[in-house]
């Protein structure tokens, strides 16, 4: 009798398991393709992201000497963090790209509106250095 018991406990657990997973799944698959999470373009809004904060990257002596800079593809979201970010052209001072990369999420701006409502829009950031 505990054995029968044991496994229609098992049984119902796994009914449970499963269904708890096709109902995680369709949530996932539903909010993916949102308008909502759409990343615009500066073309594509009515007013563009405003950068009001820039972070300062600062080299200390780390590159060679020279002028450089590297090139980042951020999305500046619509709930005022810095998401999505790359690396487009890197610099030739490998510790001032790690820099730059850190101090990108620190950017503050007044996000993108089209219709009226904050939106996320993808922008290039270049941060410069010259070592003299």
């Amino acid at each position: 009798m505990s054995r029968t018991k044991f496994l229609l406990q098992l049984l119902a657990l796994l009914v449970i398991f499963f269904s708890w997973q096709q109902i995680r799944a369709q949530d996932v698959s539903n909010n993916s393709n949102s308008e909502d999470d759409k990343i615009y373009s500066q073309k594509e809004v009515d007013i563009k992201a405003k950068v009001t904060k820039h972070a300062n990257v600062k080299t200390a002596g780390e590159c060679k000497k020279g002028k450089g800079f590297i090139s980042l593809s951020v999305v500046l979201h619509k709930t005022g963090k810095v998401t999505d970010i790359k690396v487009i052209e890197p610099s030739q001072c490998e510790s001032f790209n790690k820099k730059a990369v850190k101090a990108v999420v620190k950017i503050e701006f007044d996000p993108a509106i089209k219709d009226g409502e904050n939106v996320s829009q993808r922008q290039t950031i270049i941060y410069n250095y010259n070592v003299q």
